[in-house]
C-alpha cells in the first residue's frame, strides 16, 4: 500500500482505460528504444510486444501492460472500465502491486479496478470499484457463514453484472450486450452496497446519459447523492448542458458535478492520451473527494496546474543529532499548504523554529538551542542546513512574534500589516493584482466625490426651486381672491335696477377703477371704492347719489394724480 507523505498532489488520472478483453483492442506499435526498454523488463519477444497481445498469457500481458503505463507514460492513477468483463484485472493488479514491495520507483501508479455496462434506458456507466473493499460480496463463505478467504476482481465483477442483471452470454459477435433490466437510477442506488464510484462517459454521445435519457429522468439521475462526475470531452459546444453540470440551471439546483476527461482507449498506447489533472491522493477515496470538491481540485487543461520552479519547493527536512535527540527520517512537504499537528509540547512549533533557523530573514522570537543540525532538502535536490544558509531567504512568523504584533498598539498593527503586504508582493500575480486594485480604488474614489458633488448641488437646486413654489402659491391666491371681488361685482352689477345713464355711469367707474388698478394703487383701494359703490347702488335715491359720488370721485382722482405727478 502507498503512504502519501505529501498530502495531495496535482496528478494525470485517465478513469476510462481499457485491456485485451475489449472487443475492440488494437495492436500497437512502437519506437525501437521503447520495444527494447519493454523486452528488458518483460521478457516478451518484440513480436510479442507489437501484437494485439491475444496469444499472452494472463501474466504475460499483465507485466507489459503495467511496465508500458509505469515506464512511457506519466499517469498517476488509471481505472480499467473493459465493456461487461472484469476478466484479466486479478493478473494485472497482482503485478503492480508486487512490483510496489520491490520498488519504490512503481508506487507512481494506482490501477483501481471496474467494468463499464449500460443499463435499461441505455445509458452507459463506467463503475469504478473500492480495491480496498470490505463488501461482503467478495468474500468467501463456508456453510457456517465464516470466511474463507477472498474472491478475485474477475470473479466480483462477474457476481456484480449478475446483480445489474446483464443477461449471458455477455459478449456477442465481439461486441458487448448491453441490455440490462436496470435503469440508470436503479444502477446507482447500488453503489454504496457494492462499493463503488459511477462515472457516466461520452455523455453527449449515443449510449451517453445526456443522450439517452428522458428530461425527467436525467433530473432524478443527476439528483441523486451518486451522480457527481461525467466525462464531457464529447460535450463541444452544448453550453445548455454545460450551465446544469455547472450548477447554474435553476430548474436542475446548484449542484455542481466533476467534469473529466478520459481517454476511453482502444489500445495500450492509447491510455493516457486524454486525461484530468485530479489534486487527491491517487486511491478510491481521493476519486471520492472531488464529488465534494468538483472546482478545486479537477482541471482539464493540458499543462499540471500550479506549476512550482523546484528551486522554490522544499521537498523535505531531516534533523541530525550526535545525541539521538531527533530521528533522521525525512519529513516530507507538500508545495502548498501544510498542516503540522500534535498535542502540546510534542514539537510542532520546535520543527518550525529549527526551519526558520536555515532560511528565515529574521529569527525574532526563536528561543531553542539545541545541539543539532537540520537539513532542508528543495526539489532540485540541494540541501542547506545550520552550516550552509541558501542565498535566498524567506520570511518566517512566529507564533509568539505573531501575537505581539495582533494584541499591541496601533504602531504594531501597523508594522503587522507591513510585513503581511511585503511577503506577499514577492508574488508577481499578486504584485500585478494589487497594483490593479489599487488603481481602480482611486478612481473609484474620484466617481464617488463627483457623484456627492452632483447630489449636494441637486440638493441645493431642489431647495431653491421649493422657495420659489412657495412664493408662487402666495400669489395665486391673491389672484384668487381678486377673481372673487370681481365676480361679485358682475354679480351685484347684473342684479342692480340701473337706468341706462346709471350703466354708463357704472362703466365709467369700472374703467376709474381699472386706471387706478393699472397706476399702481393697491388692492386696498380699489376693495374700499368697491365696497362705497355697493352701498350706493341700494340707495333709493340712485341717480343724486350718483351725481355726488361722481363729483367726489372725480375730486379725489385729480387729487391722486397730482401727488402721482408730485
Amino acid at each position: 500500500m502507498n503512504n502519501f507523505e505529501k498530502g495531495s498532489e496535482w496528478g494525470k488520472w485517465d478513469l476510462q482505460a481499457c485491456t485485451r478483453e475489449y472487443t475492440a483492442y488494437k495492436g500497437i506499435t512502437l519506437e525501437k528504444e521503447q520495444v527494447n526498454k519493454l523486452k528488458e523488463l518483460t521478457k516478451l519477444e518484440s513480436n510479442q510486444i507489437q501484437s494485439d497481445h491475444k496469444n499472452l498469457t494472463d501474466k504475460e500481458y499483465a507485466k507489459l501492460y503495467v511496465e508500458y503505463l509505469v515506464n512511457f507514460t506519466d499517469l498517476t492513477l488509471v481505472g480499467i472500465a473493459n465493456h461487461n468483463t472484469g476478466k484479466g484485472l486479478q493478473s494485472i493488479l497482482n503485478y503492480l502491486e508486487n512490483k510496489q514491495q520491490e520498488n519504490d520507483y512503481y508506487k507512481k501508479l494506482t490501477i483501481l479496478p471496474g467494468v463499464e455496462i449500460g443499463g435499461a434506458d441505455r445509458c452507459h456507466i463506467v463503475i469504478i470499484f473500492n480495491i480496498n473493499t470490505n463488501n461482503s460480496e467478495i468474500f468467501n463463505y463456508d456453510n457456517e457463514g465464516n470466511i474463507l478467504k477472498k474472491i478475485n476482481w474477475d470473479d466480483y465483477i462477474e457476481k456484480f453484472l449478475d446483480v445489474v442483471k446483464i443477461p449471458k452470454p455477455r459478449i456477442e459477435h465481439s461486441k458487448p450486450k448491453n441490455s440490462s433490466d436496470l435503469s440508470a437510477k436503479l444502477i446507482l442506488d447500488l453503489a454504496d452496497k457494492w462499493d463503488f464510484i459511477p462515472i457516466f462517459p461520452h455523455i453527449c454521445n449515443g449510449d451517453g446519459w445526456w443522450s439517452e435519457l428522458q428530461d425527467s429522468n436525467k433530473k432524478e439521475t443527476f439528483n441523486h447523492i451518486n451522480f457527481g462526475i461525467v466525462d464531457i470531452k464529447t460535450i463541444k459546444k452544448n453550453q445548455d448542458l454545460k450551465t446544469i453540470l455547472d450548477g447554474k440551471k435553476e430548474e436542475y439546483g446548484s449542484k455542481i458535478i466533476a467534469q473529466i476527461y478520459t481517454s476511453d482507449a482502444s489500445s495500450l498506447t492509447e491510455i493516457g492520451k486524454q486525461y484530468t489533472w485530479i489534486k487527491a491522493n491517487p486511491t478510491f477515496e481521493g476519486l471520492r473527494q472531488i464529488m465534494f470538491e468538483p472546482v478545486s481540485r479537477v482541471k482539464t487543461q493540458s499543462d499540471k496546474p500550479e506549476v512550482k520552479k523546484d528551486s522554490d519547493v522544499i521537498e523535505s527536512v531531516r534533523f541530525e543529532s550526535d545525541c539521538k535527540l531527533f530521528i533522521s527520517n525525512p519529513i516530507y512537504l507538500n508545495q502548498n499548504l501544510n498542516v503540522i499537528i500534535g498535542g502540546k509540547s510534542t514539537g510542532k512549533s520546535l520543527l518550525l523554529h529549527s526551519i526558520s533557523k536555515v532560511f528565515a530573514k529574521h529569527d525574532k522570537k526563536i528561543k531553542y538551542d539545541y545541539q543539532y543540525n537540520l537539513i532542508v532538502k528543495y526539489k532540485d535536490n540541494k540541501e542547506y542546513s545550520l552550516e550552509n544558509k541558501p542565498e535566498r531567504l524567506i520570511e518566517y512568523i512566529s507564533q509568539g512574534y505573531l501575537q505581539e504584533l495582533v494584541t499591541n498598539d496601533k504602531s504594531s498593527h501597523n508594522e503587522f500589516t507591513k510585513l503581511i503586504n511585503d511577503s506577499l508582493k514577492e508574488n508577481e500575480n499578486y504584485l500585478e493584482l494589487s497594483n490593479d486594485f489599487n488603481a481602480k480604488n482611486t478612481e473609484l474614489k474620484k466617481t464617488i466625490t463627483l457623484e456627492i458633488n452632483k447630489f449636494l448641488s441637486k440638493k441645493d437646486d431642489i431647495k431653491e426651486k421649493t422657495e420659489d413654489f412657495k412664493k408662487l402659491g402666495d400669489i395665486e391666491a391673491k389672484k384668487s381672491e381678486l377673481q372673487i371681488n370681481l365676480d361679485s361685482i358682475e354679480k351685484t352689477k347684473s342684479e342692480s335696477t340701473l337706468t341706462d345713464a346709471g350703466k354708463l355711469e357704472f362703466q365709467s367707474l369700472q374703467s376709474i377703477k381699472a386706471d387706478l388698478i393699472s397706476k399702481g394703487k393697491s388692492k386696498r383701494q380699489v376693495e374700499t371704492y368697491l365696497l362705497e359703490l355697493r352701498e350706493l347702488l341700494v340707495q333709493e335715491n340712485l341717480k343724486n347719489s350718483l351725481e355726488q359720488k361722481k363729483t367726489s370721485f372725480s375730486q379725489n382722482l385729480l387729487t391722486t394724480d397730482e401727488s402721482l405727478i408730485n
